[in-house]
């Protein structure tokens, strides 16, 4: 994600142990869990601001609400009112139009900044995998194989794999993102690295630890689905989602201080 680099990090005592963690690390489990947690704890206020972000809310909203639609006879018409269009040749056609259409929505939250992108990437790449597993895969599938493939992950607990998977994809850029930044700063001050390669295995592990650590919303997200799937009669509001979000990354935030003190 070069584009979303940022350079330098905070010489805070906070961003001290980030960097003494990478250092540290072996690329191992126990390594990734006191690098996302001093990165956690370093970032204690972004990651706050993120429960009540609206690009991650979008992000999720959609992913809750495609899932919805794709059990409706009006597939098509149900995309329409989303804002996409019905008129796809491939799933490859429709992920793009996800994409663009996600883009024109986040573009509107200035404030989301890097958050936005990360957020979208992770959409993306849970809707693709689940369309690839589901289906015949991205090319050469109509709309009706999207809306199996979709349907196929609608259900309670197969929405709950869904949210997992889009909650671990995000907390492991978001992780990754901030650990990037810190890795310069480590290879300066470091016996044992010497190129940024060096650190492609721990922040590998810091992207596997953070999926993991995801497992902590499988069963709520499943019965949150069920729930409000139901009392919006298949309908999940924006505002439904945004508390979703504002519980699912408070959860993880404290899961990560909790392991680091297994």
């Amino acid at each position: 994600m070069g584009h979303l680099r940022l350079k330098g990090v905070p010489k805070s005592q906070p961003w001290v142990a980030v960097v003494f963690e990478i250092q540290q690390g072996r690329g191992d489990q126990q390594s990734a869990a006191r690098v996302a947690a001093a990165t956690a704890h370093a970032t204690e206020l972004q990651l706050q601001q993120l429960k009540g972000d609206p690009s991650v809310t979008h992000c999720f909203w959609l992913l809750a609400r495609l899932a919805e639609a794709s059990r409706r006879s009006s597939f098509a018409e149900e995309l329409k009112a989303l804002g996409l269009s019905a008129e796809h040749k491939s799933a490859l056609s429709f992920m793009a139009e996800v994409a663009s259409s996600v883009r024109e929505s986040i573009g509107r939250n200035t404030g989301s900044g890097a958050f936005a992108d990360l957020a979208s990437l992770a959409l993306r790449k849970t809707l693709s995998e689940a369309i690839g597993h589901q289906g015949p895969g991205l090319f050469g599938s109509s709309l009706d194989d999207v809306q199996h493939a979709l349907r196929a992950v609608s259900t309670q607990n197969a929405f709950a794999n869904l949210s997992q998977r889009f909650f671990g994809d995000f907390l492991g850029r978001t992780l990754t993102f901030f650990v990037d930044r810190a890795v310069p700063s480590a290879l300066l001050s470091s016996s044992t690295l010497h190129s940024v390669n060096d650190t492609r295995a721990i922040l590998d592990s810091v992207d596997l630890h953070a999926r993991q650590s995801a497992l902590i919303l499988h069963d709520f997200a499943g019965e949150w689905y069920s729930k409000h799937d139901w009392k919006s009669g298949g309908r999940i509001t924006h505002a439904e989602a945004e508390g979703f979000v504002a519980y699912g990354l408070e959860k993880l935030r404290a899961e990560l201080r909790r392991e680091i003190r297994r």
